[in-house]
């Protein structure tokens, strides 16, 4: 088994993509998707230009944005955002939810850490446990647009 098992699948990157390209288009930037083994999904730039202006973590949530009141994120992407706040640039975390609520944060903000993972019955392999960042729904700004995935 490699050392980092990727586990997102085409649609999963699909969707993100969808998500990605509607946000980069309210905000008038233009997106550059990063590589899967890379920690973050997209780099935003200048319109027109290749020059980052800030990285973005995209999710998508198979729930209605208040069905739960907390969205996670892998601890491995908080420290990516932190290498990358060092040389000046910020990671927003934008979320999608199943209800078409859209809404972002940044990546670096979270409201707690907590070790979780997978129940045991959709486990993806044995080390499907890990240290993840929880970041509380209010602190999302929603954005007035709307995506069909």
């Amino acid at each position: 088994m490699p050392a980092l098992e990727l586990f997102e699948t085409d649609a999963d990157r699909s969707r993100e993509r969808t998500v990605a390209d509607a946000v980069a288009q309210h905000w008038g930037r233009d997106l550059f998707g990063l590589p899967r083994n890379h920690a973050l999904d997209y780099a935003f730039t200048e319109k027109g230009t290749k020059d980052i202006s800030f990285f973005v973590e995209i999710r998508t949530k198979n729930l209605p944005f208040g069905a739960v009141p907390d969205v996670y994120c892998r601890l491995s992407k908080l420290n990516m955002a932190r290498l990358v706040n060092e040389y000046g640039l910020q990671t927003l975390f934008v979320v999608r939810w199943s209800c078409g609520t859209i809404a972002y944060t940044k990546l670096l903000t979270p409201d707690n850490f907590l070790m979780a993972g997978r129940s045991k019955t959709n486990q993806r392999n044995e080390e499907d446990f890990e240290p993840l960042a929880i970041f509380n729904n209010d602190r999302f700004t929603k954005l007035k647009i709307q995506v069909e995935l």
